[in-house]
Order: C-alpha cells, then sequence, then structure tokens
C-alpha cells in the first residue's frame, strides 16, 4: 500500500487577501510504501539454475524500491494534489477565492 501526501515541514503559508486567499505548500510526495503480504506460490529448483534463499532474500528486499517507483509513476501525488484542492473548497468557505499554489521543489520521490 503506497501514501501520498504533503511534507509541511518543507513549508506552509496561508496568506488571506481581500480578493483571494492564498496556500502555499509543497507538492505531494509519496510518503510510504507498506508491504502488506508476499506470497512464494512455487519455490523449485531447476536442473541448472538453482534458487538460493539469498536470490529469494535479494528480490524481496527490491520490492520496497520497486512499488516506492511505481507509486510514483502512477500519479498518486497528482491525485493527493487533486484530493487536498477539493477537500480546502468544501471545507473553506470564504467569500474570496481559494488558490492553492504548489512549490516548484521535486514533485515526487
Amino acid at each position: 500500500m503506497a501514501k501520498a501526501g504533503f511534507d509541511l515541514r518543507k513549508g506552509l503559508s496561508i496568506d488571506i487577501r481581500p480578493n483571494e486567499t492564498m496556500v502555499q505548500l509543497p507538492h505531494a510526495q509519496i510518503l510510504g510504501v507498506e508491504q502488506q503480504q508476499v506470497d512464494v506460490l512455487a519455490f523449485e529448483n531447476g536442473l541448472w539454475n538453482r534458487i538460493s534463499g539469498q536470490d529469494v532474500q535479494s528480490e524481496l528486499s527490491a520490492l520496497p524500491e520497486l512499488a516506492w517507483k511505481k507509486a510514483a509513476e502512477s500519479g498518486l501525488p497528482a491525485e493527493a494534489q487533486e484530493v487536498l484542492q477539493q477537500q480546502l473548497e468544501q471545507r473553506i468557505r470564504t467569500a474570496q477565492p481559494l488558490r492553492l499554489i504548489f512549490n516548484d521543489e521535486k514533485k515526487s520521490e
């Protein structure tokens, strides 16, 4: 399971002006990837290609990095930004428009 969100330690500012409310924050990023379960369906050694415990461990240890990369490529950070925009518009009722500005740092990790 991958989780995307905002690292507010990188900066958050809210500027309420007469003509608009501006919210500046960093781009959404992948905050974590959790492994739910790994099932080894078959563990068979071939005559020429033996599978060692080290081979299995090596492949399993590569899974978190692969999951992190796939989550970033999936558009999850962009989806988090859209959801934040929608939630703020629903919850913050002001006469002036609400404008979200995402800082130009790296979009996803």
